[in-house]
């Protein structure tokens, strides 16, 4: 990980940006040792977990020492499958006015993961698991992908990769059909450079992993991402967020008193 970090994505006028727009709704949430991934749902069509924008953070001494920021896919996503269409609820006759926008229910793509904050409910369960758990998770992760992607060892697909698996990735099938498409289609589903790991995390039965994209020599200024669910020892769930460089970055400068 870089030991620091001054290098926000920053729009032309001056302004950083350093989380979603209108990130109330919070998509996950996981902490492994010292660092912090939080993710909000950001423009995925139907399934919300399908585009997300996320900040992770190193927690020193109760206080947050490092920032790094990631946001969502642009273009190239294809349309959601059918059995994510999301269907509009209808208006009422005659709706009372509100002072606020409610959360969407996203309640029939994902279960209600229990206790959550009222004012910013979870949408993605990391389920349970012990340390020992949970570092296995990691190492299994970690080696399917160098297996599958960097060594180009499809095989290992049975090994590591449930039948069921669920992809919440619009336009790619699902089960069996997910390992054949994600052989041929790398960079639908995860990065394009996988060789570097830029950070693993795992908590409950989740884990992420995340690849850098180096921008001004930082190689922490963008990363992709993966967040799978493993469950007896196969990955059964599969999430992935990145963003298709575009224009040049800038390097944020305070503002001259």
């Amino acid at each position: 990980m870089p030991k620091k970090y001054g290098n926000f994505d920053v729009r032309p006028r001056g302004q950083p940006k350093v989380a979603a727009a209108g990130a109330i709704t919070r998509l996950f949430v996981v902490t492994d040792g010292d660092m912090t991934m939080m993710a909000y749902p950001s423009g995925g069509i139907g399934d919300p977990g399908g585009q997300f924008a996320s900040n992770m953070m190193e927690v020193k001494n109760d206080r947050v020492a490092q920032w790094w920021f990631s946001g969502p896919s642009e273009g190239g996503m294809a349309p959601a499958p059918a059995a994510f269409a999301q269907k509009p609820a209808a208006a009422p006759a005659a709706a009372a006015p509100t002072s606020a926008p409610k959360p969407p229910d996203y309640s029939q793509y994902y279960p209600t993961p229990g206790a959550v904050t009222a004012d910013m409910p979870t949408l993605i369960n990391n389920g349970t698991g012990t340390r020992a758990e949970r570092d296995g998770n990691k190492k299994l992760v970690a080696a399917f992908f160098d297996e599958f992607f960097n060594k180009g060892h499809t095989a290992v697909a049975a090994q590591y990769l449930s039948p069921a698996l669920k992809s919440h990735i619009a336009g790619t099938p699902q089960g069996a059909d997910f390992a054949a498409f994600a052989a041929q289609s790398k960079v639908k589903v995860t990065s394009a450079d996988t060789s570097q790991v830029l950070f693993e995390l795992a908590e409950g039965n989740v884990v992420n992993i995340g690849f850098p994209v180096p921008y001004n020599r930082d190689p922490g200024a963008w990363y992709t991402q993966n967040l799978v669910r493993v469950e007896n020892g196969k990955i059964t769930e599969w999430w992935y967020s990145s963003r298709a460089p575009g224009g040049p970055r800038y390097i944020w400068k305070k503002p001259a008193a």
